[in-house]
């Protein structure tokens, strides 16, 4: 059984992940530059990581940090906004937040992951 605290996280991560995932492929229908695919790509993987996470499975943690570090990098963002400083620091600090939860969330239950001891039902 999944944990709870994996569920919620797993739930509003593919949530917003759903918005993502339709502005990559906006920008991919109106723009089809490799900036638009790319954004796409990401959004794809990202997507894929939080369904992965949601079966517990281990790929998908790293999957997400992949997906994190790529998010890093402004110019490989999926988000077109202006790189003015406030902007920088706000993606970069939501960056940082989304990464502890994540990690504050999902590697209490690290052995879990795989489908490890599934069978034992948790109420987290």
């Amino acid at each position: 059984m999944r944990p709870r605290a994996i569920t919620y996280l797993c739930v509003l991560l593919l949530s917003g992940g759903a918005m993502k995932l339709l502005q990559g492929l906006s920008l991919f229908v109106f723009h089809s530059d490799k900036a638009a695919l790319f954004a796409l790509v990401i959004s794809l993987a990202a997507m894929v990581s939080y369904a992965a996470l949601w079966f517990m499975q281990r790929w998908g943690v790293y999957l997400f940090l992949l997906v994190w570090f790529v998010s890093l990098f402004p110019e490989f963002s999926p988000v077109d906004l202006p790189l003015d400083a406030a902007h920088n620091h706000f993606h970069s600090t939501f960056n940082w937040v989304l990464l502890a939860v994540y990690l504050v969330v999902v590697l209490p239950y690290w052995r879990r992951l795989n489908g490890e001891h599934a069978e034992e039902a948790d109420d987290d």
